[in-house]
């Protein structure tokens, strides 16, 4: 948010203060929690007189409001009519149980009717899946303490109230070894998600990150790298794309991860093959295969591309680099993250040298990775091309202002792979777990 819209909104703050008869910070405190759970605006709270509507009436109001803005994000992308966009996310909403947002971000306008249900069942099936995995977690933590599973989840459920910590984040950070003081001080979903909910000003704009294909379109000056849309309507495009790369990648259209990627290598599989595979995968993109830099492929013997994640933060037309982690696959992994047995080696964001030892999931400590190569003091190549092309990229979109930038070095600079609109809490507190070090303290300016 710019430094007029900062003015702009305390002259809102000052009229609702004399209209309601409420005091400064209380006008301030339920404009701020309007815009965070409903996207009310400050100037919409104002001209609509929202202090003196009913609960349900401003959770009314938010809805129409949401609908008009998702609309029109809606008809950019369709080349239809606001109203005609309306009716479609309407229609959405009804049919398939997904609210205005779930429909835009998850691309349901660029589906079939088939595609729509299978997409709106993925989505029920994911809230089911984390229920499961909580159940899960609440079993794990009673077997590490001795508790039995409901004191577990008691203590949990109190974490998560008072610090934000959801039940990952208390096994992953092992919270029963802390005060309530001291895992306050620790990185955690809540806290990101009070990040996200600040700083992403236009939630409709997220479909920009969340979408493979419209990222690749929107930050075009920064990718590096050719790619189509899958399915395929041409082979001949898949043929024009491995003239110029041995090998290709493809991910699906939505999900995070890595689910879904697959690498294909022309001198592993004929050509005649791969372009029978591609003209089979469901709706993504494939791209060229990144060629990274030498000092990054030695990590990890060249199986995978070793990527950074670098969290930026757009505030007051000022781009800030709070924290970035290095990620390392491990050897004959296709992938470089966690989930697939890799390794993470907290950086300095200022140097981009590596200030901890490589970390696996369980946040236990590596002196050295598997192959030998010790990863505390490893200098990621073009560190400061890295801050810079951050800093331009996080203006292409200045409403979705707390990002968490995926970064590839190749030989002659840095390209980037993809941004995510939640970053994840864990990748970048796990490193320090083992030295009961809480991160809290590098986002502390950002929740003022």
């Amino acid at each position: 948010m710019g430094f007029l819209d900062k003015i702009k909104n305390a002259f809102y703050v000052y009229r609702v203060h004399k209209n309601a008869g409420i005091s400064y910070s209380e006008a301030m405190v339920n404009m701020a929690e309007a815009r965070r759970d409903m996207g009310i605006s400050f100037k919409k709270y104002y001209d609509h007189s929202m202090w003196d509507l009913e609960e349900n009436d401003r959770i009314g109001f938010a809805t129409k409001s949401a609908l008009v803005r998702y609309a029109k994000q809606l008809s950019e992308f369709t080349g239809n009519s606001v109203e005609t966009s309306k009716k479609e996310l309407e229609n959405g909403k009804r049919q398939y149980g997904v609210t205005y947002k779930q429909y835009l971000c998850n691309s349901f306008f660029q589906l079939s009717m088939e595609e729509r249900k299978v997409r709106a069942q993925e989505l029920k099936e994911k809230e089911h899946k984390q229920e499961i995995t909580n159940e899960k977690i609440v079993a794990q933590v009673a077997e590490k303490t001795g508790w039995a599973e409901d004191e577990a989840r008691s203590r949990m459920d109190l974490a998560q109230e008072q610090c934000g910590a959801i039940y990952k984040n208390y096994l992953d950070y092992r919270f029963w070894e802390l005060s309530p003081e001291e895992q306050s001080t620790y990185l955690n979903y809540g806290l990101m998600r009070k990040l996200v909910r600040k700083y992403t000003i236009e939630p409709e704009k997220t479909v920009f990150f969340q979408s493979k294909e419209m990222f690749n379109k929107t930050f075009s000056e920064f990718t590096g790298r050719k790619w189509i849309k899958t399915p395929v309507a041409d082979p001949a495009q898949v043929d024009e794309l491995l003239k110029e790369s041995d090998k290709l990648i493809y991910k699906p259209k939505e999900r995070s991860g890595a689910r879904g990627v697959r690498v294909f290598d022309v001198n592993e599989t004929r050509k005649e093959d791969i372009i029978k595979f591609v003209s089979e995968l469901p709706a993504g993109v494939l791209e060229e295969y990144v060629d990274q830099h030498k000092e990054m492929a030695k990590l990890s013997g060249g199986s995978a591309v070793n990527t950074v994640r670098v969290v930026s933060v757009l505030d007051n037309s000022h781009c800030f680099i709070p924290a970035a982690v290095l990620r390392v696959a491990r050897e004959g992994k296709a992938v470089d993250n966690l989930l697939n047995d890799g390794f993470i080696g907290a950086l300095d964001p200022e140097t981009g040298k590596v200030i901890k030892p490589a970390t696996d999931r369980d946040g236990v400590h590596h002196e050295t990775l598997p192959n030998g190569i010790r990863l505390e003091g490893f200098q990621v190549p073009y560190w400061q091309e890295i801050r810079e092309m951050i800093d331009r990229a996080a203006r292409v979109v200045p409403t979705v202002g707390f990002v968490g930038w995926d970064v590839a070095v190749m030989e002659d600079g840095p390209v980037l792979i993809e941004g995510n609109t939640h970053p994840a809490s864990n990748i970048l507190q796990l490193p320090f777990v083992e030295d009961r070090e809480g991160r809290r303290h590098i986002f502390d300016r950002f929740f003022k």
